[in-house]
Protein backbone atom coordinates (compact mmCIF):
# COMPACT_ATOMS: atom_id res chain seq x y z
CA UNK A 1 0.00 0.00 0.00
CA UNK A 2 1.35 3.59 -0.80
CA UNK A 3 0.42 6.19 1.72
CA UNK A 4 0.33 9.70 0.43
CA UNK A 5 -1.02 12.83 2.48
CA UNK A 6 -2.58 16.82 1.36
CA UNK A 7 -4.08 16.84 -2.38
CA UNK A 8 -0.36 18.17 -3.50
CA UNK A 9 3.08 18.74 -1.61
CA UNK A 10 5.05 22.11 -2.99
CA UNK A 11 8.47 21.25 -4.02
CA UNK A 12 12.05 22.80 -2.88
CA UNK A 13 15.07 21.77 -1.34
CA UNK A 14 13.90 21.12 2.01
CA UNK A 15 11.26 18.62 0.73
CA UNK A 16 13.60 16.65 -1.18
CA UNK A 17 16.18 13.61 0.23
CA UNK A 18 19.40 13.67 -0.30
CA UNK A 19 20.45 12.90 -3.95
CA UNK A 20 17.67 13.24 -5.32
CA UNK A 21 16.38 15.78 -8.05
CA UNK A 22 14.28 18.93 -6.73
CA UNK A 23 10.20 18.09 -7.05
CA UNK A 24 10.50 14.47 -6.54
CA UNK A 25 8.39 15.07 -3.77
CA UNK A 26 5.57 17.07 -5.35
CA UNK A 27 3.04 14.45 -5.26
CA UNK A 28 0.48 15.18 -3.07
CA UNK A 29 -2.21 12.09 -2.59
CA UNK A 30 -4.82 13.85 -5.28
CA UNK A 31 -1.37 13.97 -7.84
CA UNK A 32 -0.17 10.51 -6.76
CA UNK A 33 -3.91 9.14 -7.19
CA UNK A 34 -4.86 10.77 -10.90
CA UNK A 35 -1.25 10.16 -11.88
CA UNK A 36 -0.69 6.32 -10.55
CA UNK A 37 -4.15 5.28 -9.61
CA UNK A 38 -4.75 2.48 -12.21
CA UNK A 39 -1.44 0.40 -10.76
CA UNK A 40 -1.99 -2.51 -9.34
CA UNK A 41 -1.36 -0.65 -5.75
CA UNK A 42 -3.68 0.24 -3.03
CA UNK A 43 -3.34 4.05 -2.41
CA UNK A 44 -4.49 5.88 0.82
CA UNK A 45 -4.76 9.37 1.90
CA UNK A 46 -4.47 10.05 5.80
CA UNK A 47 -3.96 13.48 6.25
CA UNK A 48 -4.94 16.89 4.79
CA UNK A 49 -5.83 19.74 6.63
CA UNK A 50 -6.70 19.56 10.33
CA UNK A 51 -10.63 19.76 10.95
CA UNK A 52 -11.56 21.81 14.57
CA UNK A 53 -8.82 24.45 15.05
CA UNK A 54 -9.70 27.63 13.04
CA UNK A 55 -7.29 29.57 11.43
CA UNK A 56 -4.43 28.08 9.03
CA UNK A 57 -4.35 24.79 10.84
CA UNK A 58 -8.66 24.28 9.86
CA UNK A 59 -10.30 23.43 6.67
CA UNK A 60 -11.49 26.29 5.53
CA UNK A 61 -14.54 27.38 2.77
CA UNK A 62 -15.21 30.90 1.31
CA UNK A 63 -18.33 32.68 0.50
CA UNK A 64 -17.86 33.95 -3.45
CA UNK A 65 -20.86 35.48 -4.01
CA UNK A 66 -19.60 38.69 -2.01
CA UNK A 67 -17.24 40.69 -3.71
CA UNK A 68 -14.04 41.73 -2.53
CA UNK A 69 -14.23 38.89 0.32
CA UNK A 70 -14.49 40.43 3.21
CA UNK A 71 -12.93 38.43 6.25
CA UNK A 72 -16.28 37.27 7.42
CA UNK A 73 -17.16 34.98 3.92
CA UNK A 74 -14.28 32.58 5.59
CA UNK A 75 -15.33 29.43 7.35
CA UNK A 76 -13.06 27.77 9.31
CA UNK A 77 -13.70 23.88 10.25
CA UNK A 78 -16.10 23.21 7.98
CA UNK A 79 -16.84 19.74 6.13
CA UNK A 80 -17.09 20.48 2.53
CA UNK A 81 -13.63 20.59 2.07
CA UNK A 82 -12.72 17.25 3.63
CA UNK A 83 -15.64 15.13 1.82
CA UNK A 84 -14.64 17.15 -1.27
CA UNK A 85 -10.88 15.38 -1.28
CA UNK A 86 -12.68 11.94 0.13
CA UNK A 87 -15.13 11.94 -3.10
CA UNK A 88 -12.44 13.08 -5.52
CA UNK A 89 -9.77 10.62 -4.38
CA UNK A 90 -12.09 7.15 -3.69
CA UNK A 91 -13.67 7.63 -7.43
CA UNK A 92 -9.91 8.16 -8.52
CA UNK A 93 -8.74 5.07 -7.59
CA UNK A 94 -8.11 5.58 -4.16
CA UNK A 95 -8.32 3.04 -1.43
CA UNK A 96 -8.49 4.27 1.63
CA UNK A 97 -9.19 7.63 2.82
CA UNK A 98 -8.74 9.14 6.62
CA UNK A 99 -8.75 12.89 7.81
CA UNK A 100 -6.84 13.51 10.43
CA UNK A 101 -7.90 15.80 13.41
CA UNK A 102 -6.29 16.45 16.26
CA UNK A 103 -9.47 16.87 18.58
CA UNK A 104 -11.77 13.56 17.35
CA UNK A 105 -14.90 14.59 19.69
CA UNK A 106 -15.23 18.54 18.69
CA UNK A 107 -18.23 19.46 16.93
CA UNK A 108 -15.97 19.61 13.24
CA UNK A 109 -14.85 16.50 13.88
CA UNK A 110 -18.20 14.50 14.64
CA UNK A 111 -19.51 16.28 10.96
CA UNK A 112 -16.62 14.97 8.82
CA UNK A 113 -17.35 11.52 10.47
CA UNK A 114 -20.69 11.50 9.64
CA UNK A 115 -20.23 12.80 5.81
CA UNK A 116 -17.37 10.37 5.23
CA UNK A 117 -19.53 7.62 6.89
CA UNK A 118 -22.27 8.21 4.33
CA UNK A 119 -19.78 8.21 1.72
CA UNK A 120 -18.65 4.66 2.75
CA UNK A 121 -21.52 3.26 3.03
CA UNK A 122 -22.36 5.21 -0.40
CA UNK A 123 -19.75 3.22 -2.17
CA UNK A 124 -20.41 0.22 -0.79
CA UNK A 125 -23.71 0.12 -2.29
CA UNK A 126 -23.29 0.97 -5.59
CA UNK A 127 -20.33 -1.02 -5.89
CA UNK A 128 -17.11 0.66 -6.45
CA UNK A 129 -15.05 -1.99 -7.21
CA UNK A 130 -16.95 -3.38 -9.57
CA UNK A 131 -15.93 -0.05 -11.96
CA UNK A 132 -12.56 1.64 -13.01
CA UNK A 133 -11.46 5.14 -12.67
CA UNK A 134 -12.39 7.30 -15.74
CA UNK A 135 -9.32 8.98 -17.38
CA UNK A 136 -9.60 11.83 -20.17
CA UNK A 137 -9.41 10.70 -23.76
CA UNK A 138 -6.50 11.87 -25.50
CA UNK A 139 -6.98 14.79 -28.06
CA UNK A 140 -9.37 15.73 -30.01
CA UNK A 141 -11.47 13.65 -27.72
CA UNK A 142 -13.82 16.19 -25.62
CA UNK A 143 -12.56 17.33 -22.39
CA UNK A 144 -13.12 15.13 -19.30
CA UNK A 145 -14.32 12.09 -18.32
CA UNK A 146 -14.71 9.19 -21.20
CA UNK A 147 -18.33 8.93 -20.85
CA UNK A 148 -19.33 12.93 -19.58
CA UNK A 149 -17.70 16.16 -21.34
CA UNK A 150 -17.23 17.25 -18.10
CA UNK A 151 -13.73 19.73 -18.91
CA UNK A 152 -10.21 19.74 -18.80
CA UNK A 153 -9.20 19.07 -15.26
CA UNK A 154 -7.83 22.23 -14.01
CA UNK A 155 -3.59 23.49 -13.83
CA UNK A 156 -2.04 25.90 -11.84
CA UNK A 157 -3.20 28.42 -14.54
CA UNK A 158 -6.79 27.56 -14.57
CA UNK A 159 -9.04 30.35 -13.36
CA UNK A 160 -12.84 30.72 -13.61
CA UNK A 161 -13.57 34.70 -13.28
CA UNK A 162 -16.99 34.64 -13.12
CA UNK A 163 -17.01 31.93 -10.15
CA UNK A 164 -13.66 32.72 -8.25
CA UNK A 165 -13.06 28.95 -8.29
CA UNK A 166 -11.30 26.02 -10.16
CA UNK A 167 -13.54 23.01 -11.25
CA UNK A 168 -12.05 20.08 -9.99
CA UNK A 169 -13.92 16.32 -10.87
CA UNK A 170 -13.30 12.74 -10.47
CA UNK A 171 -14.93 9.50 -12.22
CA UNK A 172 -16.09 6.24 -12.99
CA UNK A 173 -17.24 3.82 -15.07
CA UNK A 174 -18.28 -0.16 -15.80
CA UNK A 175 -15.42 -1.56 -17.44
CA UNK A 176 -15.98 -1.99 -21.46
CA UNK A 177 -18.72 0.28 -21.24
CA UNK A 178 -18.02 1.28 -24.11
CA UNK A 179 -19.52 -1.88 -26.26
CA UNK A 180 -21.97 -3.30 -23.31
CA UNK A 181 -25.06 -4.15 -23.98
CA UNK A 182 -26.71 -4.70 -20.04
CA UNK A 183 -24.98 -3.63 -16.51
CA UNK A 184 -23.63 -0.31 -17.51
CA UNK A 185 -23.18 2.01 -14.51
CA UNK A 186 -21.33 5.78 -14.43
CA UNK A 187 -20.46 8.27 -11.65
CA UNK A 188 -18.86 11.52 -11.46
CA UNK A 189 -18.18 13.68 -8.58
CA UNK A 190 -17.27 17.50 -9.18
CA UNK A 191 -16.09 19.91 -6.78
CA UNK A 192 -15.17 23.90 -7.05
CA UNK A 193 -11.92 24.62 -4.85
CA UNK A 194 -8.94 26.26 -5.14
CA UNK A 195 -5.02 25.79 -3.23
CA UNK A 196 -5.53 27.21 0.35
CA UNK A 197 -3.32 30.58 0.59
CA UNK A 198 -0.73 30.77 3.22
CA UNK A 199 -2.23 33.51 4.82
CA UNK A 200 -5.80 33.19 6.25
CA UNK A 201 -7.14 36.66 5.38
CA UNK A 202 -5.68 36.24 1.90
CA UNK A 203 -7.62 34.21 -0.97
CA UNK A 204 -7.32 33.02 -4.55
CA UNK A 205 -8.78 35.53 -6.69
CA UNK A 206 -5.95 37.14 -9.45
CA UNK A 207 -5.00 40.79 -9.41
CA UNK A 208 -2.44 43.22 -11.00
CA UNK A 209 1.64 43.00 -9.98
CA UNK A 210 2.27 46.16 -8.42
CA UNK A 211 6.01 45.95 -10.19
CA UNK A 212 5.10 44.13 -13.52
CA UNK A 213 1.54 45.14 -13.62
CA UNK A 214 0.61 41.37 -14.95
CA UNK A 215 -2.64 39.88 -14.07
CA UNK A 216 -1.03 36.94 -11.30
CA UNK A 217 -2.75 34.98 -8.38
CA UNK A 218 -3.00 36.28 -4.91
CA UNK A 219 -1.67 34.73 -1.71
CA UNK A 220 1.37 36.90 -1.55
CA UNK A 221 3.31 34.14 -3.89
CA UNK A 222 2.77 31.67 -0.89
CA UNK A 223 0.33 29.36 -0.34
CA UNK A 224 0.39 26.54 1.99
CA UNK A 225 3.54 24.32 1.71
CA UNK A 226 1.04 21.14 1.94
CA UNK A 227 -1.83 22.02 0.22
CA UNK A 228 -5.57 20.80 1.43
CA UNK A 229 -8.20 22.20 -0.53
CA UNK A 230 -10.08 25.74 -0.21
CA UNK A 231 -14.01 25.28 -0.65
CA UNK A 232 -15.56 27.97 -3.05
CA UNK A 233 -19.17 28.05 -2.09
CA UNK A 234 -21.83 30.11 -3.93
CA UNK A 235 -24.22 30.02 -1.21
CA UNK A 236 -27.11 32.55 -4.02
CA UNK A 237 -25.73 32.66 -7.20
CA UNK A 238 -24.87 28.78 -7.64
CA UNK A 239 -22.80 26.56 -9.74
CA UNK A 240 -24.62 24.39 -12.47
CA UNK A 241 -23.41 22.01 -14.92
CA UNK A 242 -25.38 22.90 -18.08
CA UNK A 243 -25.98 20.79 -20.88
CA UNK A 244 -23.50 18.58 -20.10
CA UNK A 245 -22.54 15.96 -23.09
CA UNK A 246 -22.99 12.21 -22.05
CA UNK A 247 -21.55 9.08 -24.32
CA UNK A 248 -22.64 5.77 -22.99
CA UNK A 249 -21.76 3.19 -25.27
CA UNK A 250 -22.50 2.15 -28.67
CA UNK A 251 -25.56 0.20 -27.30
CA UNK A 252 -29.51 1.41 -27.08
CA UNK A 253 -30.88 1.27 -23.63
CA UNK A 254 -32.99 3.37 -20.44
CA UNK A 255 -30.73 4.93 -17.94
CA UNK A 256 -31.93 6.74 -14.77
CA UNK A 257 -29.69 10.40 -14.40
CA UNK A 258 -29.56 11.19 -10.74
CA UNK A 259 -28.31 14.56 -9.48
CA UNK A 260 -26.99 13.98 -5.56
CA UNK A 261 -25.85 14.95 -2.49
CA UNK A 262 -22.85 14.95 -2.14
CA UNK A 263 -22.82 15.36 1.85
CA UNK A 264 -25.58 12.33 1.84
CA UNK A 265 -25.51 10.75 -1.47
CA UNK A 266 -27.84 7.89 -0.04
CA UNK A 267 -30.87 10.42 0.62
CA UNK A 268 -33.68 11.23 -1.82
CA UNK A 269 -31.79 13.09 -5.25
CA UNK A 270 -32.01 16.45 -5.98
CA UNK A 271 -32.83 15.35 -9.67
CA UNK A 272 -33.69 12.43 -11.54
CA UNK A 273 -35.19 11.25 -14.58
CA UNK A 274 -35.04 8.22 -17.32
CA UNK A 275 -33.31 8.68 -20.75
CA UNK A 276 -33.53 6.59 -23.79
CA UNK A 277 -30.04 6.52 -24.76
CA UNK A 278 -29.34 6.13 -28.37
CA UNK A 279 -25.70 4.60 -29.36
CA UNK A 280 -25.53 5.55 -33.10
CA UNK A 281 -25.46 7.70 -33.76
CA UNK A 282 -25.47 8.71 -30.11
CA UNK A 283 -29.13 10.82 -28.97
CA UNK A 284 -31.39 10.91 -26.05
CA UNK A 285 -34.40 12.50 -25.48
CA UNK A 286 -34.81 13.27 -29.17
CA UNK A 287 -31.84 15.17 -29.40
CA UNK A 288 -28.05 14.79 -30.44
CA UNK A 289 -25.79 14.64 -29.22
CA UNK A 290 -27.30 13.67 -25.78
CA UNK A 291 -27.20 16.03 -22.89
CA UNK A 292 -28.42 16.94 -19.56
CA UNK A 293 -28.23 19.83 -16.87
CA UNK A 294 -27.70 19.26 -13.11
CA UNK A 295 -29.68 21.37 -10.83
CA UNK A 296 -27.95 24.39 -9.25
CA UNK A 297 -25.45 23.41 -6.50
CA UNK A 298 -23.69 25.82 -3.59
CA UNK A 299 -20.42 23.98 -4.15
CA UNK A 300 -20.41 20.37 -5.10
CA UNK A 301 -21.76 17.63 -7.18
CA UNK A 302 -22.49 13.35 -7.63
CA UNK A 303 -24.01 12.26 -11.17
CA UNK A 304 -24.78 8.61 -11.00
CA UNK A 305 -26.19 7.14 -14.30
CA UNK A 306 -27.28 3.76 -14.12
CA UNK A 307 -28.77 1.54 -17.11
CA UNK A 308 -31.97 0.09 -15.80
CA UNK A 309 -32.57 -3.76 -16.76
Amino acid sequence: MINGHYTRVLASALHAFPGTQAGQLDLGAIRLVREYGDLQKILGLNEDNITPFSGSKGTRTLKTDVLPIPATARTFGIPDPVHAEAWEFLLDGGGAFDHFGYIYDSDSGQRVRDQLGKIRAFLNGFPVYSLVTSKAPAPPAPAGAGWADVGDYPTASTWDEKTLSRKHWAAMETPGWQTATAGRKFLLYVHHSTPRCKADTDDFDRKPNPVTGQIEFKCGGQNLSLDAYDGRRRPTSKYQETDLKLHLGSKAGTFTVSWLDPTNPSTTPFAQEDIQWQGSPEACKGQSPCRVTSPRYPYDLVLRVVQKP
